[in-house]
């Protein structure tokens, strides 16, 4: 990509950014999703490095389980899933973007709830993960922050494009382990998955609700499961990212 495109992809997605956006929360994740994926072309077309590596997106230089992968990606759901909880109890309020997506999902047909998961879910997945942990973590990696540096610099920014006080403590926690997913994985593909299944099963839960499935009949079990998925989740992520201190594990770039 030439600094000619890179510009013009960058100011398209300032201008995204700083432009009013619409009410319905369908249109405003698109127009959201389009500046920051617009910043991350920008940017990454103004790095020496090609695409693909600018962004991380190219697959692990090294094998791994598919089964270790899945794990760390599906960790990403109780924990946000946890702490949107605890942060409601504390606050005895809803915490989320839920209120605003059940006006939205019960008038959804099946088509539209497809069109809904490819703006509310997957369009900011790609976007802010090729930004945030793609571009962001390889430019401050590069610097005297180093990796583990760059993981929480680039989770705070990303906290902080999320504008609400308690949303925003509740990304920065998410983007540190997205941060960390990235890293332990090599690329970003893993970190773009977790957060496309996350989003869009914060989706599908609002709509089976207003669809009358009702909750889960064992809450309390579907809990204990999730502790125990985020838990083996972190503990092999910290184990990958100790071999990685002992230059075994690759960063990503």
């Amino acid at each position: 990509m030439g600094r000619f495109w890179a510009g013009l992809c960058g100011a398209g997605g300032v201008t995204l950014l700083l432009t009013n956006a619409p009410t319905a929360p369908m249109g405003a994740a698109l127009q959201s999703a389009l500046g920051w994926g617009g910043l991350a072309l920008g940017g990454a077309g103004l790095q020496p490095r090609p695409l693909r590596f600018a962004l991380a997106i190219s697959p692990p230089a090294w094998r791994q389980p598919w089964g270790l992968t899945a794990l760390w990606v599906i960790g990403l759901i109780p924990l946000n899933f946890g702490l949107t909880a605890l942060a409601s109890a504390a606050l005895a309020s809803p915490v989320g973007p839920r209120s605003a997506i059940q006006q939205m999902v019960p008038h959804l047909s099946l088509p539209e709830l497809i069109q809904a998961f490819a703006a509310l879910a997957l369009g900011p997945a790609i976007s802010e993960e090729l930004l945030f942990r793609g571009l962001l973590i390889g430019i401050l990696a590069s610097s005297a922050l180093k990796q583990r540096g760059a993981i929480v610099v680039s989770a705070v920014m990303f906290g902080l494009a999320h504008v609400d006080p308690v949303q925003a403590s509740i990304s920065t926690v998410l983007g540190l382990y997205l941060g960390t997913l990235t890293w332990a994985a090599g690329s970003v593909r893993p970190a773009i998955l977790a957060h496309a299944l996350n989003n869009g099963l914060i989706l599908g839960v609002i709509w089976g609700e207003s669809a009358g499935f009702g909750p889960p009949s064992s809450p309390g079990m579907i809990g204990l499961l999730g502790a125990v998925c985020l838990g083996g989740a972190l503990w092999s992520l910290a184990s990958r990212i100790r071999e990685g201190s002992n230059d075994s594990v690759p960063p990503c770039d």
